[in-house]
């Protein structure tokens, strides 16, 4: 008998399950002696987080390194006898790419949309997990943040006039001009509710009074985190704004040239525009709580415009 609790109540976790998910489909390993399948799990052993044995066990029965993991539940596993028992962990990983399986006492890897008809333990358990791991992500596990993806808003070209006029206000006669990127930017696209915004600068020798004027009303220079051509700026308050990215390129910037080129293309090409919503909803369904994964998800399509565009 099990009895279930929110991911993180219990301590002293001695077990750990994972139910891992690739391309829609649940990661099985078909256990050598047993010759059924069942998911990938294992005792925690001495020294090492729930998480850490989630990851050796993921790899030890099915191969997969590259993935991301969220915790679903904790759970008590109470013994025949109705005295002992164990707490378990149980995860849900995110696969980005399957791997090659090591010697195990697993035989082999397979995906099932459903429970497979050899399964080892109680299908019916193992369906009302399927209908568990829904509701916890509903609202996601706590400390764990949901990739949203909305519909076009045409409330976001407002929502960018209102940053503008408050930048316009100390940039003016310091910058070429303040541009709507991204995806917020092209009429009918889905989006994160982000706005995006490159703010264009004759060449860096203009730079650092853009930074001192941004300073004056909020804003705090990032460096180019590791993207040479813009410079990023960070902001705590400003709630009567939208939640905005803000940056600084030089005109001859690549970076700024990536982003018009493809906003400009989008703008353009409605086809293109259904078929980028419908791969970042898809991203956005398959990895609600991966970030990386989302992102992995979309790169192909993008990568094709860009090679399309020269960019």
């Amino acid at each position: 008998m099990k009895r279930y609790y929110k991911a993180g109540e219990l301590s002293d976790i001695a077990f750990v399950v994972i139910f891992a998910r690739y391309q829609n489909q649940w990661v099985y390993s078909f256990h050598r002696r047993r010759q059924s399948f069942e998911h990938p799990g294992g005792h925690v052993e001495a020294g090492e987080t729930p998480l850490a044995a989630a990851f050796r066990e993921l790899w030890e029965e099915t191969g997969i390194r590259d993935c991301y993991m969220i915790p679903l539940w904790d759970y008590e596993q109470i013994w025949d006898d109705g005295v002992g028992k164990n707490n378990g962990r149980a995860y849900l990983a995110y696969v980005h790419a399957l791997g090659t399986l090591p010697e195990s006492e697993m035989e082999r890897v397979a995906l099932f949309d459903d429970v497979p008809d050899n399964y080892t333990y109680d299908p019916a358990e193992e369906r009302a997990d399927f209908v568990r791991i829904g509701e916890v992500l509903k609202t996601g596990p706590r400390g764990y943040k949901r990739v949203e993806v909305s519909p076009y808003d045409p409330a976001w070209a407002d929502d960018f006039q209102k940053i503008k006029r408050e930048l316009d206000g100390v940039l003016n006669g310091l910058v070429l001009s303040v541009e709507h990127v991204g995806s917020t930017s092209v009429p009918g696209l889905s989006a994160k509710p982000i706005i995006d915004i490159d703010v264009v600068i004759k060449d860096e020798a203009a730079l650092p009074p853009v930074i001192e004027a941004l300073q004056s009303i909020g804003y705090q220079h990032n460096g180019d985190q590791g993207i040479k051509g813009r410079e990023a700026f960070d902001y705590e308050g400003k709630e009567h704004l939208r939640k905005h990215h803000l940056y600084v390129c030089a005109a001859d910037s690549s970076e700024l040239k990536r982003h018009m080129t493809f906003r400009d293309y989008l703008r353009s090409d409605p086809e293109a525009v259904r078929g980028y919503s419908r791969v970042k909803e898809e991203g956005a369904a398959l990895y609600p709580f991966d970030i990386d994964g989302y992102i992995a998800y979309k790169s192909p399509f993008i990568e094709q415009i860009y090679k399309k565009l020269g960019i």
